[in-house]
């Protein structure tokens, strides 16, 4: 599942913000969620933006941003981990 909360600070009056990934563990392992932290400030799940928008010399790289708490960090780089390692299964099982 592909979640889009790039606008998730955007509430009818009262109402609150749920993200999608935390709403169960099936969600959470199940997901990616897509926001952009210039546009809200959303905690649920690993942000990563391109090395290349700070310059050529980042072409090569990702960009994620570590200013929050240890635990947080330390949940987004296994999943990180565990994202890349299905990309490359599914990789080879399909070509």
């Amino acid at each position: 599942m592909i979640s889009d909360e790039i606008h998730c600070d955007l509430t009818i009056p009262g109402q609150e913000y749920i993200p999608f990934a935390p709403v169960s563990e099936s969600c959470r392992n199940n997901s990616i969620t897509c926001i952009a932290p210039t546009k809200a400030f959303n905690l649920a799940g690993l942000y990563l933006s391109e090395g290349r928008q700070y310059g050529e010399n980042g072409n090569s790289f990702i960009r994620m941003n570590i200013a929050c708490p240890r635990s947080r960090l330390e949940d987004g780089l296994k999943r990180l981990v565990e994202g890349i390692r299905v990309y490359e299964e599914w990789v080879l099982a399909n070509c």
